[in-house]
């Protein structure tokens, strides 16, 4: 009698995001290889149990191999190798696993301030909300940016960053599209998306005024050497602004 051996497999998967579970009606397809030479014995996987080598969810087993060479004392190598994957995913074998990895990308913005003075220095206490966008569509992925860097996405100051992404389309060729939107500003300023940069804008307006002299005998000549201070007043309030 021959003796026989068994050989398995188990498969795993690791998304764009991080995560583990397996994408909803994933189907692979391993081959058998025996010292590195296909055997033309494959197994399909989609996570259930079945009679025909999936012995548990994404574990392929197979059964009653030959354990020696034909000189009867050299062991055969058995390995598996992914016949058919899964798009927009890649294989790879690792000893008695075959990982299936989606790629992944990031996604950053920066905002931007323009007052209306002409400064770029953030208002103070000042926050918005920007939301992740795919092809267009809105993710429901939000990060608050108040010039604090955290965890929670302002991976520097007034710079939003999304990790993890699903880097392809469902084609596992195309790229996606991300862009970003402001969902809730800052009072006062007007957002606008311009590549990577969210730029909240300050209206400004200019303010003018002349000064006119009626002398005792009627005519309108300043004095000579005359020289006076005027000083900007908003909503009735000193602004220490002086000409």
């Amino acid at each position: 009698t021959q003796p026989s051996t068994d050989y398995s497999i188990k498969k795993a998967w690791v998304n764009a995001d991080g995560t583990t579970t397996a994408p909803a009606g994933a189907s692979v397809t391993v081959e058998l290889c025996a010292d590195g030479n296909p055997t033309g014995k494959t197994i399909e996987l989609d996570g259930t149990v079945d009679d025909k080598g999936e012995t548990e969810a994404w574990a392929a087993k197979w059964t009653g191999l030959e354990k020696f060479a034909a000189d009867g004392k050299t062991e055969v190598v058995y390995t598996a190798k992914e016949t058919s994957g899964w798009t927009g995913y890649t294989g790879k074998v690792e000893g008695n696993t075959v990982t299936n990895t989606q790629p992944s990308t990031d996604y950053s913005i920066e905002k931007a301030w323009k007052n209306a003075d002409g400064t770029t220095t953030a208002p103070l206490f000042a926050k918005v909300t920007v939301e992740l966008y795919k092809d267009n569509a809105p993710t429901g992925k939000t990060i608050d940016l108040n010039g604090l860097i955290d965890f929670n996405g302002e991976s520097s100051p007034w710079k939003a960053t999304w990790k993890g992404l699903e880097k392809y389309e469902a084609d596992g060729t195309t790229e996606v599209s991300y862009t970003a939107k402001e969902t809730s500003g800052w009072t006062g300023y007007t957002g606008k998306v311009e590549g990577n940069t969210v730029t909240n804008t300050q209206p400004s307006t200019d303010y003018s005024i002349k000064k006119a002299w009626v002398n005792a005998d009627g005519t309108t000549t300043a004095p000579a050497g005359t020289k006076i201070t005027v000083e900007l007043l908003k909503d009735g309030a000193d602004t220490g602004k002086t000409i």
